[in-house]
């Protein structure tokens, strides 16, 4: 009798315990699948985007605080009737009207320049004959101040470079006093200089790289670095080294930087 009871018992907690055994084993089960719903790879996108995230905070956040000297740039284009920001893949005609607009961090110098398809190379800003290229740090600037750049009946890659300086710069002073602001300076050298820049990267419609600046033997040239701005097609760029990481710097005597804007000037169809 007693082994009897005790089988009836054992069979009982068996079957009572099977299907907490098999739920146990469902719930594993489940938990395995989901733990391998999410892959790998959008871990890594995600790494990937937050990067980039940190770079271009940095970048501003450097020129917002002034710990490194920069400026921020934006290119305008007229069209039907209101000034509109130039976007990425703009193309531009003869009769074509711009503007370029400014901000710098830091008081000191900024020039503009152009280098024509021809090779021509010359000082647009301060306006040639008057004017200073004295800049204060918080002041917004619009060049031209009045009407427009219009492009003419050569195309090519016209090439604006926006130079940042502590201090005047002579060679550029000087060239501001010709009438056309022509600096001294072959074409071939100019066509030459453009040439070897490179493209590096593409920007709110622009192409933004650092510039070799032939014409100013003695000065060196610092590293821009540069993110799209607060404001669409807005760019900032800042002082930094050459490293891949955002390295604040301050520009000092005979010293210079340059953020060069190319727009693609095409034969009017």
């Amino acid at each position: 009798m007693k082994t009897r009871i005790r089988l009836i018992v054992a069979a009982l907690l068996v079957a009572g315990l099977m299907p907490f055994a098999g739920l146990a084993q469902g719930t594993r089960k489940t938990s395995s699948r989901r733990a391998h719903k999410k892959p790998p790879a959008v871990v890594q996108a995600h790494a990937y985007r937050a990067r980039g995230i940190k770079y271009e905070t940095e970048v501003q956040h450097v020129y917002d605080s002034g710990m490194a000297d920069g400026v921020k740039v934006a290119v305008f284009k007229y069209k039907n009737g209101d000034w509109t920001g130039v976007s990425e893949g703009e193309t531009f005609t003869a009769g074509d009207k711009v503007r370029l607009q400014f901000v710098s961090n830091f008081d000191g110098h900024v020039y503009i320049l152009n280098v024509r398809p021809n090779g021509g190379k010359r000082v647009l800003f301060p306006y040639p004959g008057k004017g200073s290229n004295l800049v204060s740090s918080g002041a917004t600037y619009i060049w031209p101040e009045i009407g427009a750049w219009v492009f003419d009946n050569e195309p090519g890659k016209e090439v604006l470079q926006v130079i940042l300086s502590k201090d005047p710069v002579a060679i550029y002073d000087e060239a501001v006093k010709r009438p056309n602001g022509d600096l001294e300076e072959s074409a071939a050298n100019a066509a030459a200089q453009l040439a070897s820049g490179g493209q590096k990267k593409k920007d709110n419609g622009f192409i933004a790289q650092d510039t070799t600046l032939s014409e100013l033997p003695g000065y060196h040239a610092r590293t821009l670095k540069y993110v799209a701005g607060k404001k669409k097609n807005e760019t900032v760029a800042v002082i930094s080294n050459p490293e891949s990481t955002v390295t604040p710097g301050k520009l000092d005597t005979n010293q210079v930087a340059a953020l060069q804007i190319q727009l693609d000037h095409r034969e009017k169809k």
